[in-house]
Formats: structure tokens, sequence, C-alpha cells
């Protein structure tokens, strides 16, 4: 299944135009695209997303969603309506709440679209914290287990992987990473207990 990967910002969250743009330069590079302004750009991107072969088989896929003003939901919902294409969104629990029925109120046309809403995740898995630092080459399960701790509330793996960026920088680059860097690095940070 063909996926494109976007992530909302407050540059490209709050104007269309910039929004689009940035769906463009991630299309498949063998597609020409036209830059162009509102419509034009839109039916474009569609016309190409149909073209390629993404009509009602791909996904796009928009992190941090909550920076995404509501013309640009209505864009990635255009999109959706004239291709088909899956649109999964992940945001925090503030874009959550704009969905919520009693709230609808200008998302309505989004909302009456959603078809599945994931519970929020509170936490982050051991296992996933163990396949973010094995990714970043640290393989010691006590490291791993210490790395645990820097692994909650939002920013969770993005907190993960900061830390284990900092003790790399205290280790060297061809050293291991053992839990005493972990805790230098963490007080370095100012984020040790």
């Amino acid at each position: 299944m063909p996926t494109m990967a976007l992530r909302g910002s407050t540059l490209t969250g709050d104007k269309p135009r910039l929004f689009l743009e940035e769906i463009g330069e991630k299309l498949p590079e063998d597609v020409t695209f036209r830059r162009g302004f509102g419509s034009q750009t839109l039916r474009d991107i569609e016309r190409i997303l149909i073209n390629v072969g993404w009509a009602n088989y791909g996904v796009l896929i928009v992190d941090e969603a909550q920076n995404l003003k509501a013309s640009c939901l209505e864009v990635l919902r255009e999109i959706h309506d004239a291709t088909g294409v899956g649109i999964v969104m992940v945001g925090n629990d503030h874009f959550r709440g704009r969905f919520k029925r009693e709230e609808m109120g200008q998302y309505a046309h989004i909302s009456s679209r959603i078809t599945r809403r994931l519970p929020r995740i509170d936490g982050v898995l051991l296992s996933d914290v163990a396949a973010m630092a094995r990714h970043h080459g640290v393989d010691d399960a006590k490291t791993i287990a210490e790395l645990q701790r820097f692994a909650v509330g939002s920013g969770g793996l993005r907190h993960v992987v900061s830390v284990i960026d900092k003790a790399r920088d205290i280790a060297g680059p061809d050293s291991s990473i053992t839990v005493e860097m972990i805790g230098d690095a963490a007080a370095i940070m100012g984020i040790d207990e």
C-alpha cells in the first residue's frame, strides 16, 4: 500500500497553499508537480494521486495534525473525497477534542468521514523503547531498561532518542552507551530525577 507521511507545522498548518505544496513535494519523484495556487494545485494533486494508482488504495499520514487549521483539514477532506485516498491524522488531545460530536462545529464535514478513532496512547511500551534503542545502537538490556523512565508523557520516544543522542556525545561514536552514560546525559539535559 503506498503511503505518504506529512508533518503538520505551524508554518504550513494555517496556509492551505503551503500545505498543498508540501504534499506536492512528497509525490513520487517521477511525477512533475506544477506549482500553483488554491484549487489548481489541489486538482493537480488529486489528478496525480489517481494517475499513480493511489485512488482508493493509498494512505496519507499526517503527524502533528494539531497544527493544521480548519482550512488545511478541508484540503485533506477534498483530497479524500476526490480520490478515496485514506487519511490518518495523528495529533494531541487538543486535536482529538476538535472532533467530539458535541463540539464539531466547523469540523462537521471532516468528522462525518472519520471511520475509526483509536484510543489515546498513554504510555510507551518497553518493547517500543527497546526497538528504538536498538535502532540507535543500544543493545544492553539494563541500559534499555534505564531508558524506559524517559518514555513517559508526551514525546516519550522523542525523549528517549534525545537521551541516547546526548549519551552518544558523551561516549563517542565508536563506544557503547552504558547505564551511567544515560544518567549523565539526563543530568546534562536537566531531566534526571
